[in-house]
């Protein structure tokens, strides 16, 4: 992670030393390399996914094209191939219909592609043993490494050196030679890019881990650096509502609900951050904001809900309504790329004016994007894609698995942050789905999985396999 780190500031010699832990992970631990190669592709704040003339996140699909032409497939996985061929012409209906040209959409198309990483866990793993515990015990360490990089870089030195390629406020690139740093003492949100993985801890902690006290205050830690209230709450119910008992459930919630309030109120005592109002740890200003808008009495008020996200939304609904484009949407518009006047408007709700004239796209509530490329037809057809694919898993154990990844990656994508139509989501989405068939492999016709081997870096899981 440090030589990942290093190659986001540009450092390119660090690409050698990735690809000799890749190799060496390879030959001695598929888990080690399946978790390295997808750092790699997503980027998750640490990478550049353009640091390439090709974009790292194409190169996945094209290593997971690849190992879906050549890999022999069981009646699961022709049954998930021929789902994601349908959904895929599906989309492609919907870019045919618009006046956008083809080209220019598949920029945006590719976004959805990611679902067939899928292929690339199971792929790793033919012909080896797996143990899905054995995946999750391997999973935690680099989330507990993200979780320091995130608190090394928002308080200890604040600035992007561990995660360097988060959004940065100022027009500044961290590099290895000129890194991005600011002054000590400096609070600095951390965009949560690399917080995404922890979706994939949500259902192990709920369920079969008792993390140590250290190793929650190094992840609450993180989650405040990031000061991104979706991430948060979607963390924080995730791994209440998949507790597998009311009791627990219930339990959770109250604790979840007194610990909310307890933030509140340091927040409230805490002066604001920014020009734009915000608390110090957003939890009070996300908070007021749905106070705010039940006494919204205009289109203006509505407009600054959800960190002014809805004024992002509102006159590109507006224009679909005025071509009567609900049901199939815009198409899949590029922000920089289309050109087309009548997906040109002029955003009178924006602050800055200088930003007012903008393509009728890139807003940041990811199923409402959904909704303006591909209108309530395709919005209907996307969820019920996923729920497909839920179904042919829905008999196998830890199938709630790839339920609790859906779920939080679903909650972060209310903000722009990954979400069910990024390439970040859908990968961490595939790897849930793909682990899950990994772990039933001897229910579906393969040879049985691995020997329930432990790994001594984490605590032994409080219950067996079979608990679920």
């Amino acid at each position: 992670m440090l030589c990942l780190a290093l190659f986001g500031l540009y450092f390119y010699p660090a690409l050698l030393l990735l690809a000799i832990f890749w190799v060496k992970a390879f030959r001695n631990d598929r888990y080690d390399f399946l978790i390295m190669i997808s750092l790699f592709f997503g980027g998750y704040g640490m990478l550049n996914v353009n640091i390439f003339p090709v974009w790292t996140s194409d190169l996945a699909l094209l290593l997971a094209l690849v190992y879906w032409v050549i890999l022999r497939k069981p009646r699961i996985l022709k049954l998930t191939l021929l789902a994601i061929v349908l959904y895929f012409a599906f989309l492609g209906i919907f870019a045919y219909l618009s006046i956008e040209k083809i080209t220019t959409q598949l920029l945006i198309m590719r976004n959805y592609f990611g679902i067939v990483y899928i292929i690339v866990p199971i792929a790793l793993f033919a012909g080896k043993d797996f143990d899905i515990h054995v995946f999750f015990t391997k999973c935690m360490p680099y989330l507990l490494i993200m979780c320091a990089f995130y608190i090394c870089d928002a308080i200890i030195i604040p600035g992007n050196i561990l995660v360097p390629q988060t959004y940065m406020p100022y027009e500044a690139t961290s590099t290895f030679y000129d890194p991005f740093i600011l002054p000590l003492g400096t609070i600095y949100r951390k965009y949560p890019p690399g917080l995404f993985l922890l979706s994939l801890a949500v259902l192990p902690v709920a369920r079969y881990y008792r993390l140590r006290l250290w190793q929650w205050a190094l992840i609450g830690a993180a989650l405040l650096a990031s000061q991104t209230f979706t991430v948060i709450i979607g963390l924080a119910t995730g791994v209440i509502l998949f507790q597998g008992s009311w009791r627990k459930i219930a339990r959770f919630f109250v604790l979840g609900v007194f610990g909310l309030v307890a933030l509140y109120g340091i927040d409230c005592l805490l002066p604001d951050n920014d020009q734009k109002f915000n608390s110090t740890l957003r939890i009070k200003s996300s908070v007021d904001q749905f106070f705010d808008l039940a006494k919204a009495v205009d289109d203006e008020d509505l407009a600054n809900f959800a960190s002014g996200r809805v004024a992002q939304i509102l006159p590109k609904v507006d224009l679909m309504i005025s071509q009567n484009r609900t049901a199939i949407g815009l198409g899949f518009l590029h922000r920089e790329k289309t050109t087309i006047n009548r997906y040109i408007i002029y955003n009178e709700y924006y602050t800055d004016l200088a930003n007012a004239d903008e393509v009728a796209t890139g807003v940041e509530v990811v199923p409402v994007q959904v909704f303006i490329n591909i209108g309530y037809i395709g919005l209907i057809g996307h969820i019920l894609f996923f729920v497909v694919l839920y179904l042919f898993i829905r008999k196998l154990k830890y199938s709630v698995y790839y339920l609790s990844v859906v779920y939080v990656v679903s909650v972060f994508g209310l903000s722009g942050f990954a979400g069910l139509a990024t390439f970040t989501g859908l990968q961490l989405t595939s790897i849930a789905y793909g682990v899950i068939i990994l772990a039933n492999r001897d229910k579906l016709g393969w040879p049985k999985a691995a020997r329930n081997s432990r790994s001594p870096i984490f605590p032994t899981p409080q219950t067996n396999a079979a608990a679920l």
